[in-house]
């Protein structure tokens, strides 16, 4: 700290000669804040730029030391640039503050962006620390400079112990395999690979080598992501991968015997061409309506059309219209969004949507609701649907087939059905004829479902000769899904692996009981052949028509002749 009396016995000239060897500029105020002195790198600098001397920023300064006579620093903003100004008391033998000397170097600006440099340097700091990445910095020796704290968690070592020591000896010693920033210094050039930790973690590593501008390398920064998580969860995806694919070739093996199976359903030429039908609508997207009596086997004939199609690989979604009830069929349909009715606590999409770039079967159409038959037009027509809360449309893409054991033209006509839905789905008709019309699939299915039930039940059976010819002659007002469940009944009770005529009869309700088939294998009393043979052939005669008119027409006989035979053999005609 300066003395007064330093300087006091000295003149003007001796003072400012003194100043003038100091290379900043130097200047003294009085307590008046009056200037005395200043030398010549000052007077320089105020030719330059008067802004170096600013009394209003001065001012409070020198008040300040004048009164706390201690030194002060100051910083003043010139034109962008900060600058520091040192206040430096001078007592006398008192120690009483009579003047101040300032002096500053206008030579070394200390610029506005540093202080936004030191906030930044500061963010920087905290985001190395928070990172969910280990940044970890080297120089060019592969000494560690710095590390964030995460790295207690993946390598067993805290940052204080880390910093300072070289990176290849911490792979000796197996804190980390292999050192990423060897490689980066040995290949001179960013590296991504996988290292190992002695906490057993694995890391995606990767090394950035920074380099001056000669090329040389002064730093190598890692970033480090634990991944050992993430590669568990990779071997149970590849493990699921594998799952599925063998469940998708389950899936496939299954659906092709499945398809082969079908051909094998539709034998005889009455069926033909339907089929050639159901290839050639395959191809396209028309809507279908299919007709038929109940069990002719729609669904299995929908289905075919939907394997057949480029639609195959997409859903094949059935929808029974008369299984759902009223209150349900709209939100199984449309779905709905989240609060659409109290106990909606989320949203939920519907078949159609569910369909998507599928086949939408609409089974017994002419069960749906009349009021839910406009929106189903909408669907046909715009192929758009709006969940129930929703006014927002949402587009879709589904085929449309359609199918009913009921008159659609009838229910028209007395009001049940809408004539314009009806003309929509009435685009490509199909009518599948009913079982006792192609008896030469009878046979053909009744092998199918046994095959079925035998796998399903684990048993080896099969039809003998006499229940087949049976089979061939009964009406199957049941169709299809009729003798489906008349075979499996069969395997069920049948004790033997043949199953024979005589079972019919255990079968309640069966229009096909019978106690023997006339087979002559033996010699029996001519009477006795006879009776049974005229048993067996009326009733056939009676499985077949419906009056004893028909049946004495048939055989050629009188009526009274049928009818007497028929009470007397206790014969039912249904």
């Amino acid at each position: 700290m300066y003395m007064l009396n330093s300087i006091s016995n000295l003149s003007t000239t001796e003072i400012e000669k003194h100043l003038n060897l100091i290379p900043i500029s130097v200047l003294i105020f009085n307590r008046h804040h009056k200037l005395k002195h200043l030398n010549n790198v000052a007077q320089q600098a105020l030719k330059k730029n008067p802004k170096f001397i600013t009394p209003e920023k001065m001012d409070i300064f020198l008040d300040e030391v004048f009164r706390k006579a201690s030194p002060i620093t100051q910083l003043i903003e010139i034109e962008q640039s900060q600058y520091r100004y040192y206040y430096v008391p001078l007592k006398n033998d008192k120690s009483e503050v009579l003047e101040v000397i300032v002096y500053f170097d206008t030579n070394i600006p200390i610029q506005k962006d540093y202080e936004i440099y030191k906030e930044e340097s500061e963010d920087l700091k905290a985001l190395f620390e928070s990172s969910y990445d280990v940044l970890y910095v080297s120089d060019n020796k592969g000494n560690t400079l710095r590390v964030s704290s995460a790295c207690k968690y993946f390598w067993g070592e805290t940052a204080d112990n880390l910093i300072g020591r070289n990176v290849i000896d911490l792979e000796k010693q197996g804190v980390y395999t292999p050192s990423i920033t060897r490689l980066v210094l040995e290949k001179g050039e960013k590296i991504s690979a996988i290292q190992t930790t002695k906490k057993n973690r694995r890391l995606l590593v990767i090394g950035t080598p920074i380099k001056d501008d000669n090329g040389n390398i002064i730093r190598v920064v890692n970033a480090s992501r634990d991944i050992t998580e993430i590669e568990l969860l990779q071997e149970e995806i590849e493990q699921m991968k594998s799952l599925v694919e063998d469940y998708q070739l389950e899936i496939a093996q299954l659906q092709q015997t499945i398809n082969d199976e079908r051909k094998n359903i539709y034998q005889g030429k009455t069926m033909e061409p339907y089929l050639d039908l159901a290839k050639r609508v395959a191809k396209v997207d028309a809507t279908l309506l299919i007709l038929g009596e109940s069990g002719v086997g729609k669904e299995d004939f929908a289905n075919y059309i939907h394997e057949l199609s480029n639609r195959r690989d997409k859903p094949f979604i059935k929808i029974n219209c008369g299984a759902i009830p009223e209150s349900l069929l709209e939100y199984e349909l449309f779905g709905y969004e989240k609060g659409a009715f109290p106990a909606a606590t989320e949203g939920k999409i519907g078949l159609f949507e569910f369909a998507n770039n599928g086949t939408v079967l609409l089974d017994e159409i002419a069960e749906i609701p009349y009021t839910l038959q406009v929106k189903l037009l909408r669907v046909l027509q715009e192929q758009e649907i709006n969940r129930i809360g929703s006014t927002k449309p949402i587009s879709i893409n589904v085929r449309i087939i359609a199918s009913t054991n009921k008159n659609l033209l009838e229910a028209v006509k007395v009001g049940q059905f809408r004539a314009d839905l009806y003309y929509r789905l009435n685009v490509i008709p199909i009518t599948l004829p009913p079982l006792r019309e192609r008896k030469e699939d009878i046979l053909p299915l009744a092998n199918f479902f046994i095959s079925q039930f035998n796998q399903k039940y684990g048993t080896n059976k099969h039809l003998s000769p006499q229940i087949a010819t049976t089979l061939e002659s009964y009406n199957w007002p049941g169709n299809v899904r009729e003798l489906k469940n008349l075979i499996e009944r069969l395997i069920v009770m049948s004790e033997k692996e043949e199953i024979s005529h005589e079972l019919l009869n255990l079968l309640p309700n069966s229009e096909s009981k019978s106690e023997k088939v006339v087979q002559v294998h033996e010699i029996i009393p001519l009477k006795e052949c006879i009776e049974l043979a005229e048993k067996n052939l009326l009733k056939l005669a009676s499985l077949k028509f419906r009056s004893t008119t028909e049946i004495a027409k048939a055989l050629e006989v009188n009526q009274s002749t049928i009818s007497r035979k028929i009470s007397k053999l206790n014969i039912e005609i249904k």
